[in-house]
């Protein structure tokens, strides 16, 4: 009292002050959402009793998980002030499983207000996947070594594809492809194999190859591409080289010797033939005349020894005397995969030395007096054609 009529005095009463109830609920965005896609989760915490806005910290754990801290938010003005909101954003959801239980936790530190929980069910599904396959090298020719490269992309996210590629061609089992690096070039979210052969044939081209991809955690769809066109192979080219006659000069009707030297990539045997005056066209019409064949493995030289330039029974002048030119013909054993060559050398003939021999009697003077003494008489005759006929011997 401030007049000092009254004495002063006090009382007391113990007030005992609750925490504040809370409630947590939590949203996400989007629901559902595809492997690899960013995801929001916001928890809000809602004071149930009083306008006081929760004090503390919130976490979110998914399917029980790792406890992952939400980052606090200023609430959206549209909600009541009496709120925490906290979210929390991940791409790293798998499609297997979901749906997913996400929990938020809400933990207050002084005491103020009760903790709470929420959860959401949040969906994910399998990223989607296109395939496209390439090679490097089309058309190729038979036995050269293809490379066909299957390119996995995923075309809603960023996440990069896991899995295995098998390749198909044409009807022939599924083999494995290798798993390898992408180009640097290309979007990140691809999945790149591979598969390398050289075992394509020319028959049945263009070959299809198919690509197919799987995935075995869920995370992906799978798919499959195909090269477009196929891949063609064209037969093998041979070579025909050396062609050597041997000696390069000769007489008609005399003895030579030819060979040639016949290779490939990959190696091939087959028939090695000889013509003089070669036509591709009509080998077999004179003056192209066949002088001889041998058989030879891949990658070798052929020879046919002694072989006589005699003139064939049509007698159509194909080793007359003269510059001709011998070609060596390689025919493959394999005329699909692989084609034919030829290559020329020159062989020059000459013609042939003639002898006439007079073996009888001997005869004197202008009477033709035949004496009784036998006598022989040899004469030997070059370049009898040219010389021509009517030589006789006198003594």
């Amino acid at each position: 009292n401030s007049d000092g009529d009254f004495s002063g005095s006090n009382g007391s009463v113990a007030q005992t002050v609750t925490p504040a109830p809370t409630a947590t609920t939590v949203t996400s965005n989007p629901n559902p959402s595809v492997y690899g896609q960013s995801v929001t989760f916001t928890a809000f915490v809602t004071n149930t009793a009083t306008s006081a806005v929760p004090t503390g910290t919130v976490s979110f754990t998914i399917d029980g998980g790792t406890s992952a801290a939400g980052t606090l938010e200023t609430c959206p003005s549209a909600i009541p002030a009496n709120r925490l909101c906290a979210t929390y954003t991940t791409s790293a959801i798998s499609a297997g499983a979901s749906p997913h239980t996400v929990l938020a936790t809400y933990a207050n530190s002084d005491g103020d207000f009760s903790g709470s929980n929420g959860s959401v069910a949040q969906t994910v599904t399998p990223a989607p996947t296109a395939t496209t396959v390439t090679s490097n090298l089309n058309p190729s020719v038979y036995g050269q070594s293809v490379t066909f490269t299957a390119f996995v992309t995923n075309t809603a996210t960023q996440a990069v594809p896991t899995g295995t590629v098998s390749f198909t061609i044409d009807t022939n089992p599924a083999v494995l492809g290798t798993l390898v690096p992408c180009p640097s070039a290309i979007p990140t979210n691809r999945l790149c194999a591979r598969y390398i052969t050289s075992a394509l044939a020319v028959s049945g081209s263009p070959h299809s190859v198919t690509a197919t991809y799987t995935n075995s955690d869920g995370n992906f769809q799978g798919s499959n591409g195909a090269l477009t066109g196929g891949q063609a192979i064209t037969p093998a080219p041979t070579m025909v080289s050396n062609v050597i006659v041997t000696p390069g000069t000769q007489q008609y009707s005399d003895l030579i010797t030819l060979s040639a030297t016949v290779g490939s990539m990959p190696a091939i045997g087959g028939t090695l033939f000889f013509y003089i005056n070669y036509n591709a066209v009509s080998p077999s019409t004179c003056p192209s005349y066949l002088l001889g064949s041998t058989s030879v493995t891949g990658n070798s030289t052929g020879t046919v020894s002694n072989v006589a330039l005699l003139e064939p029974s049509s007698n159509c002048g194909a080793v007359a005397p003269g510059n001709h030119t011998i070609t060596a013909v390689f025919a493959p054993s394999d005329l699909t995969d692989f084609t034919g060559s030829w290559n020329s050398g020159p062989l020059t003939i000459k013609q042939e030395d003639a002898e006439i021999t007079y073996t009888g009697l001997q005869y004197f003077g202008a009477s033709s007096t035949a004496s009784s003494t036998s006598v022989t008489l040899t004469y030997t005759l070059q370049d009898a054609t040219a010389a021509g006929s009517g030589y006789s011997f006198y003594d």
